[in-house]
Formats: structure tokens, C-alpha cells, sequence
């Protein structure tokens, strides 16, 4: 395989995977200008562990790499909890510095959910006929994304495996070697793209739909085509991922604002995917007593969606326990348009989250024995957050503290944590003003005067103090 440094494969597994993405040679794989970084996550043969496919995203992620696929899934139900919470977040992290990563259904022609397929932020492939069906032994489920061919490929092998370097494969190994291939190849032909928005490009436009119209717990979204990834559209404007847990919100001030910080309203757009991106969250400034009104609306009428609120105390991953300390408030489950009023018992910076509804798991209903999933796979929404500061109060300015020997008083600045409220000039001075807004407490008051000098000129100053404003209704 082009690129492939020197590493030993006990199976080829690994070698027909990222033959399937980028080989060079006799066979093509996808992407055969793209290189390819091999990263071994296996200490023996079959024995892959959390552990090291955290290491490996690491890795990848540290050396630039655009793309990574985790060619091997099993069931949930046998992954730790532990290492699936660790596998979550360094994918997480993986998409934040610009790594996506894509892992295969799995091969038991089941529905029940596996891992990492099942986590949020992957790409999950599973394979289909060239009819566009899914193949028998594909998995299925609401956490697929895309499909692509993956029965008879023929692929490279270590000479080893192989005397002719090449051999047959099936599985949806190699279909996620492929689309890895995909997304290598669209990434380097859109490069402005941000890793976020080449995930939702990959897993919603650059598709053809397979048998069943739209999103279907076969297909997913349908079959992956490179041509309409190269050609759609930049999707619409999101939410910065990775922000469904406060952990991320933390680790980067400047990908993610405090939201009305310094205005009194404010309206984001973004989209969740139950399974896939279950939330959005993001910043909010408040101070004790403000009041805070949320209003949700998804874009298709259909959509359901739940907001929230949650303290400033709230811990990295609070949002993914089930009755956590720190939620203030909520829109006591899902419907079409959510609203919520909450008033600020402390300041700080609060969380606002939007949540997508669960799916109903792949099972049988009560008649007929039939799959059965429910849900919309991508939802869209806006979200409008609204800040009603504390009553309509009076401040009593203290102009005997501001004044200073010698001098005129021309203008006072009142400033809360360095932003600009309120600026009168010398007519608009007087001992009561009235505001809405401000808390009891210090606040940094600049105020200018004029000062006469020994030449008896009058020269402007600017000073700064503190001192406590006094407010009374």
C-alpha cells in the first residue's frame, strides 16, 4: 500500500483496510494519493483495548491526520464502561483538533447496538449490495451513518498472508476503510472545511439514497458517493463541535463564547442527532436575579427537542449522568417547542443545552415481530435565550467620592468584569439614575475630570476607583 511504513500485520487485517482507503498498485483503493499513517492498537492478535485505541486516536490526531478508522467492533454489552467513556471523549477530542474518525457495524447481521459504533461523533459503516441493499451479514441500527460495498473486494495482503500480495475480502471493515478513503479525498479537495463540518458534509450530502428514501436503520443515510461530497454545498453554519458536554465548553474559550455577556439577547443555530450528537450546549452569562427565557424551535415540524439549564458548579461530563446535582432546569421532556423561564439564584457563567430524543432501540413490536425504530436522525434547530436583568432599580451615585479637589467632573463610566454599562456626561450625572441591570456590589467607576494645571489650563484626566454602589428601588 502506498505510503505504508514498515509494521507488522499478523492477519492483513489492517493492511486491507487501508488498502481499501488509499492502495497503490494492481488495485486502487479510494483515496491512492492520500498517505497513510499505520497505527497499531492490537498488542496481539485480536486483542484490542480502550487503552490502546486511545492511544492510537492520540496519535493520529498528534501527527495531523484527517481521517482514522477503528477497523473492529463488538457488542456494547461486552465493552467496559469505563473504556467506553474514554473511547467517547478521545474521539471527542480527536474531532476537535481535526481528526475524524470512522469504525464498521460490525458483522453479525444483528441489530443490537456495538462499540465504537454506537458512540457519538463516529462514522458507522456497514455494507450493501450493488443494488444499493444491505448485505446479510451487516449490522444494522440507528447509529449507522453510510453504507458502501464490502462483500469480495480485492485488496492488498502482506506477501505472507498471500504469495500474490492479494486476496479477497468481505466485511464491513474494509466498507469503513472505504469511506475513510472518502473522506480523505474530500478533505483534501475542500481543505477550508472544518473537521466538524466535513463530518456532517460526509455523513448527509455526500450520499445517494439506497433502496429506502432518507435516513433507515439499513442504510442510514445511503451510499456513500465522492462525487456528491466534492460538489454539494458547505452544510449550513453549527454550533462548534465538540460542545455536548461542558468539558469541551471549558477547554476552549475562544471556539466557544459566553454567550450575553454584554447583550441582552441572543439567538444560535445548530443541529443534534440522537445517538450521534444527543446535545448542544453552550455559555451564558448571568448574575444573581437575572432572568433567563429560553425558546426552541426545530426547523421541521415534526422535530422534538427538550432544553435545559445548568449551574455554574456543573462538573465536565454532567450532562450524560441521569439525575444529576447541577441541572436548575429543564422542559420536563421532549416536545416541538420548548420554552423555559429560569431566574439566576447565583452569578456566573450558566449552561444552556438543547437535547435530541433517545432512540427507541432496534427490537420487535407486539404484532408482528417487525424491526421497529423511531426517531429523526438529524435535527435542526433555534434556539433564542433572552436575559431579563433584576427589577428596574434606582442607583444612588455617590458624586462626593468621584469629585476630587480642584477638579470638574465631566463624565462617569460604571463597568461590570470590564464591560461598559452605563456612561453619563456631566448634564446626565445626578445623585439618583435610574437602570436596569446592576447587583449590589463593587463595581470599577472611571470618571473624567478637568483639572487646572499652574498655567491655569484646564487639563483632562481620566481616574479610577472602586467603590460600592448603593442601590435602592
Amino acid at each position: 500500500v502506498g505510503g505504508l511504513a514498515r509494521l507488522d500485520d499478523d492477519d492483513g487485517h489492517g493492511t486491507m483496510v487501508a488498502g481499501a482507503a488509499a492502495a497503490t498498485g494492481r488495485v486502487l483503493g479510494v483515496s491512492p494519493t492520500s498517505p497513510v499513517l499505520p497505527v497499531k492498537v492490537a498488542a496481539t492478535l485480536d486483542v484490542v483495548t480502550p487503552e490502546t485505541i486511545v492511544k492510537g486516536l492520540e496519535l493520529a490526531a498528534a501527527k495531523k491526520a484527517i481521517v482514522a478508522v477503528l477497523p473492529s467492533s463488538q457488542p456494547l454489552t461486552q465493552a467496559p464502561v469505563n473504556g467506553i467513556s474514554a473511547v467517547g471523549r478521545a474521539v471527542e477530542a480527536a474531532l476537535g483538533d481535526g481528526l475524524i474518525t470512522v469504525v464498521p457495524v460490525g458483522n453479525d447481521g444483528k441489530g443490537a447496538q456495538v462499540f465504537p459504533g454506537g458512540l457519538a461523533h463516529v462514522l458507522t459503516v456497514g455494507s450493501a449490495s450493488s443494488f444499493g441493499s444491505r448485505e446479510a451479514f451487516s449490522n444494522f441500527g440507528p447509529w449507522l451513518d453510510l453504507v458502501t460495498a464490502g462483500r469480495d473486494l480485492v485488496l492488498p495482503v502482506p506477501p505472507a498472508q498471500c504469495a500474490s500480495g492479494y486476496a479477497r475480502g468481505t466485511g464491513t471493515s474494509f466498507s469503513a476503510g472505504a469511506v475513510a478513503g472518502a473522506v480523505a479525498l474530500i478533505g483534501a479537495a475542500r481543505p477550508a472545511l472544518r473537521a466538524e463540518n466535513l463530518y456532517d458534509l460526509v455523513r448527509r450530502f455526500a450520499i445517494l439514497d439506497a433502496q429506502t428514501a432518507g435516513f433507515d436503520a439499513d442504510s442510514g443515510f445511503g451510499l456513500v458517493d465522492v462525487g456528491a461530497g466534492l460538489d454539494a454545498k458547505t452544510p449550513a453554519a453549527d454550533l462548534p463541535e465538540s460542545n455536548d458536554q461542558v468539558f469541551w465548553l471549558r477547554r476552549s474559550a475562544a471556539r466557544f463564547p459566553v454567550l450575553l455577556r454584554s447583550a441582552r439577547s441572543a439567538t444560535v443555530r445548530g443541529t443534534v442527532s440522537p445517538g450521534k450528537d444527543p446535545q448542544d450546549a453552550m455559555k451564558v452569562a448571568l448574575r444573581r436575579g437575572d432572568v433567563l427565557s429560553v425558546a426552541t424551535r426545530g426547523t421541521a415540524a415534526s422535530a422534538l427537542l427538550a432544553a435545559t439549564v445548568w449551574s455554574p458548579r456543573t462538573g465536565s461530563f454532567d450532562m450524560s449522568l441521569p439525575a444529576p446535582g447541577t441541572l436548575l432546569r429543564d422542559t420536563s421532556g421532549f416536545t416541538r417547542e420548548p420554552e423555559l423561564s429560569f431566574r439566576a439564584t447565583s452569578t456566573g457563567t450558566h449552561y444552556v443545552a438543547v437535547f435530541a430524543p433517545d432512540w427507541v432501540p432496534p427490537g420487535e413490536d407486539e404484532e408482528g415481530g417487525t424491526f421497529v425504530t423511531s426517531g429523526p436522525p438529524h435535527v435542526a434547530f433555534a434556539l433564542s435565550l433572552r436575559k431579563r436583568c433584576s427589577s428596574s432599580r434606582t442607583l444612588a451615585v455617590p458624586l462626593g467620592r468621584l469629585r476630587r479637589p480642584g477638579g470638574r467632573l465631566t463624565s462617569v463610566t460604571i463597568l461590570e468584569d470590564g464591560i461598559r454599562r452605563v456612561r453619563w456626561t456631566r448634564a446626565q450625572v445626578r445623585r439618583r439614575v435610574r437602570l436596569d441591570g446592576f447587583a449590589n456590589g463593587r463595581h470599577e467607576v472611571v470618571f473624567r475630570a478637568a483639572f487646572s494645571n499652574r498655567a491655569q489650563t484646564r487639563v483632562a484626566r481620566v481616574i479610577r476607583t472602586r467603590c460600592t454602589l448603593r442601590l435602592a428601588r
